[in-house]
């Protein structure tokens, strides 16, 4: 499953795609910073009010520590927003590509690899007793395998052994039918 995982997601058009979706998916604004935003123009409004009160001769106690509320409040949320900014920083398209395109040259016998791989484009994997159902994490369409690419994938050639004769019956059934592939959206 890994090799077809490899033959399948890692093509440069699919690639450019996934790069485009992830893209596009990161450039919507972040609600947490939305909202971060609005309180911290809320607070700056509270303070260039308070402001104006001063300047028009209001100056009490009250006046002054509702003021230095404001400015504590208004220092809290700015940190809060270069937090939530540098957690969740937006990556430019070149970024995305170069990060998704070091699968390319993996070594599908390396176990660390093959993980990230799985991990990384498989949502799903339905076995049938007629076909087996890869869903990925990403959209393109059905796409139906053959016996032959079965038989030349590691579906069967580095299936590892079942008690029961699990892995030979499933041999036995991709020889009569074909291996489905349906990508789903990210």
């Amino acid at each position: 499953m890994v090799r077809l995982t490899k033959q399948t997601v890692l093509k440069e058009d699919i690639i450019e795609q996934i790069a485009d979706a992830v893209y596009n998916l990161q450039s919507k604004e972040n609600t947490i910073v939305k909202a971060l935003k609005k309180n911290l123009n809320e607070v700056e409004s509270g303070i260039n009010n308070m402001l104006n009160a001063i300047q028009m001769g209001i100056v009490t106690a009250s006046t002054k520590q509702r003021l230095e509320e404001l400015e504590q409040r208004k220092s809290e949320i700015e940190s809060a927003i270069l937090n939530e900014e540098i957690e969740h920083p937006i990556l430019t398209k070149e970024q995305i590509l170069f990060w998704i395109s070091r699968f390319k040259d993996g070594n599908i016998e390396n176990e660390k690899y093959k993980q990230m791989l799985i991990d990384t484009f498989v949502n799903s994997v339905y076995l049938y007793d007629d076909k087996m159902v890869i869903t990925y994490n990403f959209k393109d369409g059905t796409r139906t395998i053959t016996l032959d690419e079965v038989e030349n994938s590691d579906l069967v050639q580095d299936a590892s052994p079942v008690k029961n004769g699990l892995t030979m019956r499933f041999k036995r059934e991709c020889e009569k039918k074909s291996v489905n592939l349906i990508p789903s959206m990210i």
